[in-house]
């Protein structure tokens, strides 16, 4: 099942991270108050409605499993490019810091 599939790239790069909570992995270090968990899900929203709209006014047809794999797996990849400090922060991990979009 696709759902299961999604689950388990979430789990094997949360796995690979240094964070104890998903909750606490942040959209970037810029901006630690927003969690990624709330970005991918806007962005998975705002997605399928834009397919919506189009569909509606286009007539073009689009995957909606193909749109909500994209949105949820879109970010995954910041679970091992940011980390936690000591003070309660976030900074970009090594391979982060070798990497500007990892996957």
């Amino acid at each position: 099942m696709l759902a299961d599939k999604i689950v388990n790239i979430w789990d094997k790069i949360f796995q690979m991270s240094k964070w104890d909570k998903i909750e606490d992995v942040c959209f970037s270090p810029d901006t630690k108050n927003q969690p990624l968990i709330n970005h991918i899900n806007v962005i998975t929203i705002v997605a399928l409605k834009m397919a919506e709209q189009i569909e509606m006014v286009q007539k073009i047809k689009f995957d909606k499993d193909l749109i909500i794999t994209i949105g949820l797996l879109h970010g995954v990849s910041k679970l091992i490019k940011y980390q936690p400090d000591i003070n309660n922060n976030y900074k970009k991990s090594e391979i982060g810091g070798k990497y500007n979009m990892l996957f």
